[in-house]
């Protein structure tokens, strides 16, 4: 398959015209587009991203179509209509959005349109309440893993020990692998925020037998794609995840691709073990307020650290067993199934599961012979053809070989 598939992204250049074509051709007020026209121009000057300009303009243009169907003009609107119009546009969340994507569509136009502009700082924030996101447990995702079916195990795993975005892992080319001496190193180059290198060791071996089955190991070619060659869509991998949440009796809400990433930087971050700007350079932060977002602290986090500056004993956690590789020699913490710079099991699950897929490959490939060696008996030319296959030669008609031998 070639190497030249669309770049999985949300939106394009062309969809951003596209969707000015739209407002050029539903809009019947002059006015009104040329306040989106502006609209546009303006986040374009800003270096907006393309999925935000995409997501404010369609947005606006929507208000804008509420307010022609009421038989109105922008200069006509009235505050209760916005709010009236802001009741039907869902979540909390999502009317928070609306209302950033009109205000600031009146800043933009606010020397055309001065009333507009001054009703618009009246708009009313719903009140939301502020509330911790419910992360999956570590183990949970740990089975999730290794329940999963390649590539998508390899996909969750990245996603997870990485930290990354689901349309960052999904974006990545097999030359974004780079070995690494204790697992691998991945070049994170397609990002919403910071390029970065994030560091796969745990999972190293998960990741291994991925790129060991990988169709070209091309560098240019898709680290990860599905059955059909094709590039592993967003949905496809949230709908495979919720599926096999199911299927394993986990809670499919708490397990999707972006809570791994909430999950990951929780953790590293109660580990203490990273300082803050360690934290924004591995899950490309450009402020230290995202910190905030991502990492979920509780109370007994926050009592736990009051113990400790005053002093008080709190229970001694156990200190973590390590074991040493039989084949390499790496140090690596006692509940590792295998060794992520030599890919050697070290426990006797893994031991076992290495040798239970093992069998599975030589059944598969034994049944493939039977059914291969059926055919061959119903139709002995099948195996020329397949030779043909295997080959690249061109089968000739039945008796043409030999005329050619007898020519000669």
């Amino acid at each position: 398959m070639s190497n030249e598939v669309m770049e999985i992204r949300h939106h394009m250049p062309s969809t951003i015209q596209a969707l000015l074509g739209r407002v050029r051709k539903e809009l019947k007020v002059k006015d009104h587009i040329e306040m989106l026209e502006r609209y546009y121009k303006y986040m374009k000057a800003q270096n907006y991203s393309l999925d935000t300009i995409y997501t404010r303009l369609n947005r606006a243009l929507l208000f804008l179509k509420y307010v022609e169907a009421l038989g109105k003009t922008i200069d006509e609107i009235t505050l209760d209509e916005i709010q009236d119009y802001l009741l039907t546009r869902g979540k909390p969340e999502t009317v928070k959005d609306y209302i950033k994507a009109i205000r600031v569509m009146a800043k933009v136009n606010a020397q055309y349109k001065p009333l507009f502009f001054q009703l618009a700082k009246h708009i009313k924030y719903p009140r939301t309440k502020q509330e911790l996101p419910q992360l999956p447990k570590p183990e949970d995702v740990e089975k999730l893993i290794m329940h999963a079916r390649q590539p998508y195990k390899a996909i969750l795993a990245v996603l997870y020990e990485g930290g990354l975005r689901r349309c960052e892992a999904l974006n990545l080319r097999y030359g974004d692998v780079e070995l690494w001496d204790v697992g691998y190193r991945i070049w994170i180059r397609k990002s919403k925020s910071q390029p970065r290198v994030v560091f796969i060791v745990k999972y190293a071996h998960i990741l291994r037998d991925w790129l060991l089955q990988h169709r070209s190991k091309n560098p240019n070619d898709w680290l990860f794609y599905n059955k059909y060659g094709e590039p592993i869509r967003p949905s496809a991998l949230s709908m495979y995840m919720r599926r096999l949440a199911i299927r394993l009796g986990l809670n499919p809400d708490l397990l999707h691709p972006h809570n791994l990433r909430h999950l990951r930087a929780t953790e590293l971050y109660k580990s203490r073990k990273l300082t803050e700007l360690e934290m924004m350079k591995l899950f490309g932060w450009k402020t230290r307020m995202m910190i905030d977002v991502y990492s979920k602290i509780t109370m007994d986090d926050v009592e736990e650290r009051m113990r400790e500056l005053y002093g008080i004993k709190t229970k001694p956690k156990a200190l973590e067993r390590k074991i040493i590789c039989p084949n390499c020699g790496m140090e690596v913490p006692a509940s590792w199934q295998y060794c992520p710079r030599c890919g050697r099991p070290l426990s006797e699950k893994s031991i076992v599961e290495r040798i239970a897929e093992e069998m599975k490959v030589e059944e598969k490939t034994r049944m493939l012979l039977k059914m291969l060696a059926r055919e061959i008996r119903k139709d002995p030319s099948v195996i020329t053809r397949l030779l043909d296959a295997l080959y690249g030669r061109k089968h000739k008609p039945h008796g043409e070989g030999r005329m050619d031998n007898q020519g000669a």
